[in-house]
């Protein structure tokens, strides 16, 4: 797996950003062996020239990261971070804050446009993981991230229309509310989600709001896939992509039902249901965990009106005298049974 192409760039140059004071990067093929220099530079150096070179050697440790994390996230684990920050003789508190700088770098390129995707929530979540960040420190991230975006677009946030500065903060908070929603303490969710809140004014309904309406599209996406385009998921599946996208029950409910029905109504274009499609729709009702009520409830709404209109048709009949009533009964009977229709669902 390779990373996005903002994100691979951001890993390209945040080495800069980190290494920038020293006037020059000492990359993983360049690092020089301390150990075997040292005694031959004191004398000529002393202890200001041996700290600097230690201090040098110890900022090259983020290009060999870098270097690391750009052949792909997942051939790269925490441990072999560790092992990287023992080799460059790097303190773990440095690291740790080399590390954070090098997560903020990765998520402003993902802030470069303001289409969401998914993929990025997860390499997010993944290079977290792989750096050792708790949740306080990945919080601290995000939120010098939000100030950034902040400083940067404010003066249209604030504007009443809508622009591509408004739709980059809907993208942030919907990458922000994930990642903090991993926390496990509810104290620091809170802590950090409501501080994001403050810095933009958003008051907790309307960030969560903004949250789901950017995550909808891809829960929309996955139902298509599975229920029109019958891919083969199951509902364990569905229910993790909802976990993920935090899609809350009210909003799946009311998704499930409108999938539902785009899938009746393109089976209804023949103006009944066959068999098969009726086994297909008992397979969705299950795909979706939906209760019996709701699909009958979307069902009916699609059929009633066509069972009307044969409904209309045998009363001119009739009236007409063509056929006995007993067998114009039948002939409606018929009718329900096909559209999967309850007695009190066809008056």
């Amino acid at each position: 797996q390779t990373l996005p192409p903002p994100v691979a760039k951001a890993l390209s140059i945040a080495p800069i950003a980190v290494t920038g004071a020293a006037g020059f990067i000492l990359t993983p093929s360049r690092r020089i062996p301390v150990s075997a220099l040292g005694g031959a530079l004191a004398g000529a150096v002393g202890n200001i020239g041996r700290k600097k070179l230690s201090d040098e050697r110890q900022k090259a440790a983020m290009p060999a990261v870098a270097a690391k994390l750009s052949q792909g996230l997942q051939q790269v684990s925490a441990e072999t971070l560790s092992a990287i920050a023992t080799e460059y003789d790097v303190p773990k508190k440095e690291f740790d804050t080399q590390c954070g700088e090098l997560y903020l770098a990765f998520l402003n390129a993902c802030l470069t446009a303001h289409a969401v995707d998914p993929k990025e929530l997860s390499e997010l979540l993944r290079l977290q993981g792989v750096l050792s960040l708790s949740a306080a420190q990945a919080g601290t991230q995000i939120y010098q991230a939000a100030r950034q975006l902040y400083s940067r677009h404010r003066a249209y946030l604030e504007d009443t229309e809508d622009n591509d500065s408004k739709k980059l903060l809907a993208k942030f908070v919907f990458l922000a509310e994930r990642i903090l929603a991993y926390d496990e303490s509810p104290e620091g969710y809170r802590y950090e989600s409501l501080r994001l809140q403050k810095l933009f004014s958003l008051t907790t309904p309307d960030w969560r709001q903004m949250a789901e309406d950017a995550a909808v599209p891809w829960y929309a996406k996955a139902l298509d896939n599975a229920v029109i385009q019958n891919q083969g998921a199951n509902g364990a599946q569905l229910a993790s992509v909802r976990d993920s996208l935090g899609i809350t029950e009210g909003c799946a409910e009311g998704m499930h039902a409108d999938i539902f029905a785009k899938a009746a109504t393109s089976m209804l274009e023949s103006g009944t249901l066959s068999p098969s499609d009726k086994e297909r729709l008992t397979s969705i009702e299950s795909l979706l965990g939906m209760a019996p009520e709701a699909t009958s409830k979307a069902l009916s709404s699609l059929t009633a009106p066509i069972y009307t209109s044969s409904f209309e048709g045998v009363i001119a009949e009739v009236e007409a005298g063509s056929g006995s009533e007993a067998q114009q009964s039948g002939t409606l009977a018929l009718r329900m049974q096909d559209l999967l229709l309850a007695p009190s669902e066809a008056h």
